[in-house]
């Protein structure tokens, strides 16, 4: 990831193709702070939301500055992915925090993310979709542009390989899974 900021540390920095999957498809693993509780007020602690932006072969910049965006704006939580493939940015949210923390992609979140993302890059399209097969009735592309079954294990092993999602810190220091 060429561009370095001050929010997100790199636990996983992809350079190659990982697998056969898409346009050369890669991703780097981000952890960033993470300040709400499950009704979304500040907590006193962070937690903290660790993420994957999946690159095609472009390694587009913007993608960063969308990711930096959601961090300003507290809207990074609960995210599993990001990226753009030919014009359109993706956002993956984790299932299971979406409905448990009620964030209604059709209401809540989408108008303030597509806003964002306009601003970034006016030419891209936007979907948000959950990490779930119903997404496939929808017409998602679960970012890699290859078929849909495929795709969605991909980023269902990615999820559970690198531990998608949020952490604790736990009495002894160490970083958890929620």
């Amino acid at each position: 990831m060429s561009d370095n900021n001050i929010f997100f540390k790199t636990l996983h920095e992809g350079v190659i193709p990982a697998g056969y999957l898409g346009q050369s498809s890669h991703y780097s693993i981000l952890r960033a702070p993470a300040y709400l509780d499950r009704e979304r007020n500040i907590e006193d602690v962070a937690s903290f939301q660790d993420f994957a932006i999946v690159w095609n072969k472009d390694n587009y910049p913007n993608v960063i500055k969308v990711a930096v965006n959601l961090f300003e704006e507290s809207l990074l939580y609960p995210v599993l992915f990001i990226g753009e493939q030919r014009g359109k940015f993706a956002i993956i949210f984790d299932k299971r925090f979406a409905n448990e923390y009620n964030i209604n992609l059709g209401t809540n979140v989408r108008p303030q993310i597509k806003k964002m993302i306009k601003s970034i890059d006016r030419s891209w399209t936007y979907i948000a979709a959950l990490l779930d097969k119903s997404s496939r009735q929808k017409g998602r592309d679960m970012l890699i542009e290859y078929e849909f079954d495929w795709s969605f294990e991909y980023l269902k092993g990615l999820k559970i390989c690198q531990n998608l999602g949020i952490k604790h810190k736990n009495q002894q220091g160490q970083i958890t899974a929620a």
